[in-house]
């Protein structure tokens, strides 16, 4: 974009606080999903429409911004099948909005914790990488998604890391997030109590279908894949219909949980995406 002028000027004070409000509310707006449309009945979802609108508005933002997005994620079937929907959705976006092949890997990144604490070790490390990325490579600051993980006061001190830096903080929990975290991040999805009934996968998968309305129909298996017992009857139909029978199912949650043990600190992404989505694994071998 090239733009020829013959003056300029450098506006100050209230004029420019009232330009920058004026391209902020702009911005958010055009991130922000026009409603909430539930993969499936679920009453957690529904108890907690704004702050899944609220998250997927800070995910697209980010991209629209030029913002790396970074997530967070336990090592567990749950927070890698969670860490992928919110991938699956991400990434479309990040290759749509910039030209370069490799805006992918500069532009997104999923890092598995060990554990569900984000810990000081990790926020250094973080905070480090970000640092450098922005000396280096002019990137901006990440914003950060918590996906099962960060729930709970452990993590108040590598959250408070973030924040000297600005970085932006979102946690998807699958159970009641701690008060102090509340106040210490922008945006927090979660259940109203902790009834067990949801998983964190269920949650980001409706973050993420409302991140990118296009990958609807590749999420529709994921939170039925993350449940160990008792899993919905609304999130089994739904699997049903995309075409994964329970035995399909359960196969794939324990690889998964396999394969998250061994290397828990990578984000395995490839072979992730194979155990996940088999019929694109399939196609890309040519079976």
């Amino acid at each position: 974009l090239q733009v020829e002028t013959e003056a300029l000027v450098v506006l100050e004070a209230e004029e420019r606080e009232a330009v920058t409000d004026r391209m902020e509310d702009a911005l958010v707006q055009r991130a922000r999903p026009e409603s909430v449309d539930p993969l499936a009945e679920d009453t957690t979802v529904a108890a907690v429409p704004d702050a899944l609108r609220d998250a997927a508005t800070a995910i697209r933002r980010a991209v629209l911004e030029d913002r790396p997005v970074v997530v967070r994620h336990s090592a567990t079937a749950d927070g890698y099948v969670a860490g992928v929907a919110i991938e699956r959705a991400t990434l479309p976006l990040v290759r749509d909005h910039h030209q370069s092949e490799d805006a992918e890997y500069h532009y997104f990144d999923r890092r598995p914790l060990d554990g569900s604490v984000y810990a000081m070790d990790d926020a250094t490390g973080d905070a480090t990488g970000m640092l450098a990325n922005r000396e280096r490579h002019d990137e901006k600051i990440p914003l950060f998604v918590f996906v099962a993980a960060a729930g709970t006061a452990e993590s108040l001190d590598g959250l408070d890391l973030l924040d000297v830096y600005d970085a932006r903080r979102v946690v998807v929990e699958d159970r009641t997030v701690d008060e102090d975290v509340r106040d210490a991040v922008g945006t927090v999805v979660c259940p109203p109590e902790d009834d067990g009934v949801t998983t964190a996968t269920a949650l980001a998968a409706n973050v993420a279908t409302h991140v990118n309305e296009d990958v609807r129909a590749d999420l529709e298996h994921l939170p039925a894949v993350s449940f160990w017992e008792d899993t919905p009857t609304a999130y089994l139909t739904l699997a049903e219909e995309a075409g994964y029978e329970e035995t399909a199912l359960r196969e794939i949650r324990e690889a998964v949980a396999l394969e998250s043990f061994y290397q828990s600190y990578e984000d395995k992404r490839e072979l992730v995406i194979d155990l996940l989505f088999a019929e694109e694994a399939e196609d890309a071998l040519g079976l």
